[in-house]
């Protein structure tokens, strides 16, 4: 019993910073869409294809994190740590910090003609690509801001993470309501805020970077190496993940009515759904980072152990997150579903956030347990595994269902939310598979 006990205080250390800096992620994120919709349902659909759009382009950015937070959490946990860390913090920041550079370019250059091409309602299409071109402004900082988090996170700084974010994110939406609703700047004050904020808490997070880093260091191709092989495979997970939520967002887009008041309702409902990520997402960063830790120490048997305790913790978390939120769907619904010019809600948008929220939470503990299983695995750089795992849920079950079953078939917005669930209930299968077999310890 002591043991389990020592297991939850460690992972409850380290999770509940995580669960402040989801919880602001979260303001920050809701007070977009909550603003977006008090400007209308074209606004709202239209932040969120820009979003999926963005989201898309930083993939390079998760994927070099997570090969970060794998390779410098065990860097950490080892006896070699104080020799170590620098060259291996300078070189991840040195990478990180060329790719980012390489995919600034491409969002600026390309993004926005990519959403000009899609075929979306044109009102939608307008200020989805206005939102692309602002978000671009703050591109290479929130990616910076994504490594050092990692950094930090693998490091045990959720705390001072914690703090950089809160400041971020509460600065986010004084500038919203100031820019949106107290300038000209109108819409576009929604992106511009968040890519001030963003480069703002870059900057701050450097100087721990670069306290981290103090001593001597070099860059080191071996480790550059070890960064790849396990950041890749994660760079596929991470573009399937996002590129899919696109691609929903387009066959959403073709259904034959209702198709915008439907876009802004998912734009909606996924962020209501982020209430319930958002512990899900600091239980596996959580994982992650303790995994690691432990492996670093060369004591595989209590990273499985831990990995099995704070899945439970998390999912158990999430159960009762998503009881309360199907308890209150309906007054949600009605706070942030879009509005029209005279301030009513919008019926169509409001009914099928409902749907989508009594629908899509029947998964939910299953994201948590995936999440949970998934954390653990990215932890021991087993990435490849995950991979395969989600390419073959997205691109094989969720996508082809959505679709046929949604427009060919005419079942509409429901069946596409079904084809959500199933792919979440696909994929928690075959990584606790994995993860049970104990194979990823190797």
């Amino acid at each position: 019993m002591f043991r389990y006990k020592k297991f939850i205080e460690q992972s409850w250390s380290i999770t509940w910073p995580m669960l402040i800096i989801m919880f602001f992620d979260f303001v920050m994120n809701m007070t977009d869409v909550y603003i977006a919709g008090l400007l209308g349902k074209e606004v709202q659909a239209a932040l969120g294809m820009a979003n999926q759009t963005y989201y898309i382009l930083t993939v390079v950015a998760n994927a070099l994190t997570i090969g970060t937070i794998a390779v410098i959490s065990r860097i950490f946990g080892s006896a070699e740590r104080d020799k170590e860390l620098p060259s291996a913090i300078h070189t991840s920041v040195l990478i990180a910090g060329a790719c980012f550079i390489v995919m600034t370019i491409i969002g600026v250059t390309l993004a926005p003609a990519f959403i000009a091409n899609m075929d979306i309602e044109e009102s939608v299409k307008a200020n989805a690509v206005d939102f692309m071109r602002i978000y671009c402004i703050g591109m290479f900082f929130h990616y910076m801001m994504i490594h050092f988090n990692g950094i930090m996170r693998a490091c045990k700084l959720m705390r001072v993470s914690m703090k950089i974010l809160m400041v971020a994110s509460l600065t986010n939406v004084a500038l919203n309501i100031i820019f949106v609703f107290y300038t000209p700047l109108g819409k576009d004050g929604i992106p511009l805020s968040t890519a001030i904020c963003w480069t703002g808490a870059c900057l701050f997070a450097l100087r721990i970077i670069r306290n981290l880093a103090k001593g001597e260091k070099k860059f080191s191709k071996e480790l550059g190496k070890k960064l790849f092989n396990i950041s890749w495979p994660s760079g596929v997970v991470a573009f399937s993940w996002q590129f899919s939520s696109l691609v929903l967002y387009t066959i959403v887009g073709m259904l034959p009515v209702n198709s915008v008041e439907t876009m802004a309702a998912m734009t909606a409902g996924i962020r209501i759904e982020s209430i319930i990520f958002m512990p899900a997402f600091a239980f596996n960063m959580a994982n992650a980072v303790l995994v690691g830790n432990l492996l670093g120490e060369k004591k595989p048997d209590d990273a499985y152990t831990i990995g099995l305790v704070t899945g439970a913790i998390g999912v158990s978390t999430i159960i009762v997150l998503t009881i309360a939120v199907l308890a209150g769907a309906e007054p949600i619904a009605n706070l942030i579903a879009s509005r029209d010019a005279m301030g009513n809600i919008d019926p169509l948008v409001h009914k099928e956030i409902i749907r989508y929220l009594y629908i899509v939470m029947l998964s939910e503990p299953f994201v948590a347990a995936n999440l949970m299983f998934s954390g653990a695995l990215a932890g021991a750089g087993d990435t490849r595994s995950l991979m395969k795992y989600t390419v073959f849920s997205l691109w094989i079950v969720r996508m082809p269902v959505a679709y046929i079953f949604g427009v060919v078939l005419g079942f509409g917005a429901p069946a596409i939310w079904w084809a959500m669930n199933i792919t979440f209930f696909c994929q928690v299968t075959l990584s606790g598979r994995r993860y049970l077999s104990k194979k990823w310890m190797n």
